[in-house]
């Protein structure tokens, strides 16, 4: 069988390989090691060469370290996991090429790449360039300030590896989304030829010359929905494999940007308060909005591949009934069992999905968390006020 995905797709393969992502080749995985071994080098010089962790509010310096921490082990996650899955990204690769035969061969639905790679393309780097953008004001604002350089001089690296993690997700999420919306375009076609040929049935009934007619009718609408049912089946494989290959990233990942955003809404507040520097002020805002920005691209992708998925179970009852057809009216209801039972879900290792009412959640905890960092600081502060006045 030719490799047809990953001839197309090889433009993203090869960045993913780059950034060691997917270490497919043994020099690649020794080059992954090098990532991994640069990411332990950025830690012990982070502490013991060039001290990064500088400030005189010891609360302060706490979420700093914590943020500082939780970046390097988020790194060394993404490179470790990538490294050991690398054969269930190879058997994505292979069971997206299984769907295309599929669904070239048995419903004649050719996938369009070039039109696929083309919208992709566009998407990724425009969030890419946003990113960018926001990433050179803050280098600029560190070069002009000097305020926290080595800090984020450190993390330069590590931060671009777990941003490309996050679209490397975006990216498998949004194939299988292509494939579940050719599914549905598919049935749509078939419930209006399906209703235009049972209205053609019941007008030969009445002129009893339907019966060979009839089978044939049912025949091929059968074969279709088995093969329907058959590619639902591998998108859910390929899904789990994503789990699978995805999981602790994305915990680590959304753990991360949690504590990320939550510190940087704190160190926002402090800068405002004029409890720090300006500076600040301008760092925060450049790593809120990136977060901000990927967690719902990754949760909007997401939500739209369930929703799609969805989408077959209501196609699918539309289907009108053959009171002829036992078997194909018990396939339909089988079918449909299977869409309950087999949701296509991204989650994070199971311990929550992937979509807006994460954000939701994260946002409503973020301002929580604030609340109590705020509390912490105005009593240090109202401490150092007492001892000062005695």
């Amino acid at each position: 069988m030719a490799n047809v995905f990953t001839d197309e797709m090889s433009l993203f393969i090869k960045i993913f390989q780059v950034m060691a992502l997917y270490p497919s080749s043994f020099i690649l995985k020794i080059y992954s090691l090098f990532n991994f071994g640069i990411t332990i080098f950025i830690f012990i010089s982070a502490f013991c060469i060039f001290p990064v962790l500088e400030n005189d509010n010891s609360l302060s310096l706490l979420v700093g370290g914590l943020v500082f921490v939780g970046i390097l082990l988020t790194n060394l996650m993404n490179i470790t996991q990538a490294f050991f899955s690398v054969n269930q990204q190879t058997e994505i690769y292979r069971k997206f090429d299984q769907i295309d035969l599929k669904l070239a061969n048995q419903l004649l639905v050719h996938t369009d790449y070039k039109r696929i790679r083309r919208r992709l393309i566009v998407k990724y780097i425009l969030l890419c360039l946003v990113l960018f953008v926001i990433h050179v004001i803050s280098i600029v604002s560190v070069t002009v300030y000097g305020v926290a350089f080595s800090y984020y001089v450190h993390l330069i690296i590590p931060v671009g590896v777990i941003r490309l993690r996050c679209i490397q997700n975006m990216f498998y999420v949004d194939l299988i989304n292509e494939k579940l919306k050719s599914m549905n375009q598919k049935l749509n076609d078939m419930i209006s030829r399906n209703h235009d040929k049972m209205a053609f049935i019941l007008f030969s009934h009445k002129l009893q010359k339907f019966d060979v007619q009839e089978k044939k009718i049912s025949s091929s609408l059968y074969e279709q929905i088995i093969t329907l049912k058959q590619i639902y089946g591998k998108i859910f494989d390929v899904s789990n494999l994503i789990n699978d290959v995805f999981g602790w990233s994305l915990l680590f990942v959304v753990t991360q940007y949690f504590i990320e955003f939550t510190s940087n809404g704190y160190w926002l507040f402090l800068a405002l308060e004029n409890l720090l520097e300006h500076s600040f002020a301008i760092q925060s805002l450049c790593s809120i909005f990136p977060i901000a920005i990927l967690l719902t691209t990754m949760a909007n992708s997401c939500f739209n591949c369930s929703e799609n998925a969805q989408q077959l179970g209501v196609l699918i009852h539309k289907i009108e009934r053959d009171i002829n057809s036992d078997l194909q009216n018990a396939l339909i209801r089988e079918f449909s069992l299977q869409l309950i039972h087999e949701p296509i879900t991204i989650t994070a290792n199971g311990f929550f999905s992937i979509n807006f009412t994460l954000i939701g959640g994260m946002a409503a905890s973020t301002v929580t968390y604030l609340v109590i960092l705020i509390q912490f600081q105005l009593s240090e502060i109202k401490k150092t006020s007492n001892s000062t006045v005695s």
